[in-house]
């Protein structure tokens, strides 16, 4: 006779030693499932920050083009594309910290739910950082190291998504998906590479005259926005690998 696998519901059954034993609860199954819609809520709030951007310099470019030499139409063009960008990160940084919640769910035997506690953990210190940013600001005051407190913030952002890949790859292990593994190592290689580039970006803010420092400060923008595509791909990847287990690839795609 044979039983489900204990740890992994979507694993092939095992061979079973003691007819007494008792077969998996269906709340493992039901837990790896939430852990799913949890990914799929993170992918959802990277798409809405995404949209809320492009919105936003749709409605610079052509409202600029629409009001060239009119101050009061350069004024309100700027309100509402900084307005639509701002509603766009708010609304999906909240939706993919829900989804970073209902994650949680997950079983806690085998998936290295600690790493998802940090990535929850690294949120939370970013955002009572810019509270703090900007109640000092509101005082009259600034951190004495401007550039390194940005610094600090910006690490905390490429921390968040690391930790969050390395769980959702020990995730792709757990059910036996390489595929996720494996997706998940170049985006942690391209945000390694964004970490070190925001490290010395306050250092090159200090640096006069031609310095590679300086030439490294302007890869950040760039490097960020690869790493947001490749970091979305992968969540929505890992996210269907969780909610449909049968969906495998291919061998010709594995390879």
């Amino acid at each position: 006779m044979t039983a489900p696998n204990e740890d992994n519901p979507y694993a092939p059954p095992q061979p079973r030693h003691d007819a007494a034993e008792t077969t998996v609860p269906g709340e493992r199954l039901q837990k790896l499932q939430l852990t799913g819609i949890g990914t799929l809520l993170v992918y959802t709030g990277m798409l809405i920050i995404a949209l809320g951007a492009v919105v936003a310099a749709l409605i610079a470019l052509f409202g600029s083009a629409a009001g060239s030499g009119s101050t009061g139409q350069a004024v309100v063009t700027a309100i509402t594309a900084f307005g639509s960008a701002g509603i766009g990160i708010t609304l999906g940084l909240l939706i993919m910290f829900a989804g970073k919640l209902l994650c949680l769910s997950v079983p806690s035997r085998g998936t290295r739910k600690q790493l998802l506690t940090g990535s929850i953990a690294a949120d939370v210190l970013w955002l009572l950082l810019i509270c703090a940013q900007h109640l000092q600001r509101r005082n009259g005051g600034v951190f004495t190291n401007e550039a390194w407190t940005h610094a600090t913030g910006s690490l905390l952002l490429v921390l968040s998504p690391i930790l969050f890949v390395l769980f959702l790859m020990r995730l792709g292990r757990f059910l036996d998906r390489p595929d996720v593994t494996r997706r998940g190592v170049p985006v942690l290689v391209v945000a390694g590479a964004l970490a070190l580039f925001t490290f010395v970006s306050p250092s090159a803010s200090q640096v006069d005259g031609d310095s590679l420092l300086q030439y490294a400060r302007f890869l950040t923008i760039p490097i960020g926005l690869l790493m947001f595509i490749m970091y979305a791909n992968f969540v929505l990847a890992a996210s269907t690998a969780i909610r449909k287990p049968d969906a495998r690839p291919s061998a010709k795609h594995v390879a």
